[in-house]
């Protein structure tokens, strides 16, 4: 399964994550609607956003339902990242987070 994570205004950041959940139901049969993932302790900023090899609770809002789960997310891998495009001002240079986390070359 994978995590994007909702970009709401600027400054923020574009992630893309491969994930374990815990809590949600899927089978090969069965694909879920959309499930919105909030995590009431985790601060919304790039520095402080979900890496790899984390644990989470998190709370789930299926699509179109008044239906809440209670999920646990474990991070595998962090595929795409980017913050410089969302920043204010913009930039296309590397930012300091973008190279430490390998997606800055």
């Amino acid at each position: 399964m994978f995590l994007a994570h909702w970009i709401t205004q600027p400054p923020d950041f574009d992630q893309l994550l491969s994930v374990n959940i815990t809590g949600l139901e899927v089978t090969d049969d069965k694909i879920p609607q959309p499930v919105e993932v909030t995590f009431l302790e985790k601060p919304n900023g790039a520095h402080e956003r979900i890496k790899p090899a984390e644990k989470l609770s998190g709370r789930g809002h299926v699509s179109g339902a008044h239906r809440f789960l209670d999920l646990q997310v474990e991070v595998l891998r962090e595929i795409y990242f980017e913050e410089g495009e969302l920043g204010q001002p913009p930039t296309f240079d590397p930012t300091q987070e973008e190279t430490a986390s390998g997606f800055g070359e």
